[in-house]
């Protein structure tokens, strides 16, 4: 085998090897997410030091890569541009998966959100029927005919009024939901 085909060899090894490294970053970041898609807050006291960090950091090894490969006019170039490709693939990665690790925090929450939603509006006609006949909203769902409350909605009534609770992680708020007059109310603060 000539040096040629083994420098060749070299460099598809070696570009195999940084975007192995790179989907395993970036999939880690996600898998990361969904693991921590019940503690909102502390996804984003991860996620958001983690770009304040990365970002400028990318543009420092890109800024190293950039003089490296048209200033820089030394013997161990081509030394320098080896180490400075694997930073700028791993921090380019990990910032990548900084991102997406955020993105998919914040799509879980939504999700969990319009779930939340959608339950309540389906929910309310059943509800509304039950006080037509009985006079009072019912104590508790009929899980039966409803299915289990989704992750951080909750029913209350006093048999009057009854509506649903929704606690928005992401806004550290909730949103209640009336019943009678079937609209969402979003509150803040004082928790």
């Amino acid at each position: 085998m000539s040096s040629e085909n083994l420098s060749r060899s070299s460099l598809r090894i070696s570009g195999y090897l940084k975007s192995a490294v790179a989907i395993s970053i970036i999939a880690a970041g996600i898998f990361w997410a969904v693991h921590l898609q019940d503690d909102v807050p502390k996804s984003y006291g991860y996620g958001v030091p983690a770009l304040l960090i990365l970002i400028p950091l990318l543009l420092v090894v890109g800024v190293v890569a950039l003089l490296n490969k048209f200033i820089v006019k030394h013997p161990l170039r081509q030394r320098i541009g080896k180490t400075v490709g694997w930073l700028a693939v791993i921090v380019g990665s990990m910032t990548l998966s900084a991102i997406l690790f955020l993105a998919v925090v914040k799509g879980i929450d939504h999700w969990k959100y319009v779930a939340a939603q959608r339950y309540a509006a389906n929910a309310v006609t059943l509800l509304n029927d039950i006080k037509a006949r009985t006079g009072s909203y019912p104590r508790t769902l009929p899980a039966d005919k409803l299915g289990p409350l989704p992750t951080n909605l909750s029913y209350g009534t006093d048999g009057k009024i009854g509506g649903f609770l929704y606690f928005d992680e992401d806004g550290e708020g909730i949103f209640t939901y009336d019943c009678g007059t079937k609209t969402w109310h979003y509150e803040t603060g004082g928790f």
